[in-house]
């Protein structure tokens, strides 16, 4: 458990609609439950101690999962259950690994795109940022006042091209080239 192949994203840096999802065990056994986790390969859950039934899901079970995917579809993942302990709080703690190929793709574009939609450069208003950068260049330390400089002149370029975007080192699209 400890040499994992795939970097895990917990659900907290995901958008909300990734925080819980179903899980069908069985034929018939729907279940909701919260989302600790996820990878390309698969996701870690915890089934609320209110739903669990009689009989949990165990290692090697076969499990179905609704995810969201793009355009705002929900699509069946089908996994297997990698591991299942209880808790205790009494609620399950379950590892989920889809290995399907095509479901693991589908899985990785979701993950990709969650991720690209959280981490876009912020909004700024330009009279703040400009704000800022000036008190950086009126700075004692040498080092902080570099920065400021450096960052009035990205400024003064984005004016000329009638662009501003702070922070257009982040790989947004701008028209910078000082960096």
């Amino acid at each position: 458990m400890d040499q994992r192949h795939a970097i895990r994203y917990d659900s907290e840096l995901l958008p909300k609609k990734l925080a819980t999802t179903t899980i069908l065990l069985g034929e018939d056994r729907s279940l909701e439950s919260q989302v600790v986790n996820y990878c390309a390969l698969g996701m870690k859950v915890i089934i609320p101690p209110a739903v669990i039934p009689d009989d949990p899901p165990k290692k090697n079970d076969t499990v179905r999962v609704l995810l969201p995917v793009t355009g705002g579809a929900q699509l069946w993942f089908t996994g297997m259950c990698v591991h299942a302990e209880k808790e205790q709080d009494g609620s399950v703690a379950m590892g989920i690994y889809f290995y399907n190929p095509t479901e693991q793709n589908h899985l990785h574009a979701l993950l990709f795109t969650s991720l690209n939609e959280l981490f876009q450069a912020p909004a700024f208003i330009r009279h703040e940022w400009e704000e800022l950068v000036g008190k950086l260049c009126d700075f004692d330390d040498p080092e902080m006042k570099e920065i400021g400089h450096r960052e009035m002149d990205i400024i003064r370029t984005h004016r000329q091209g009638n662009r501003f975007r702070p922070g257009c080192a982040a790989g947004t699209d701008c028209v910078c080239t000082s960096r």
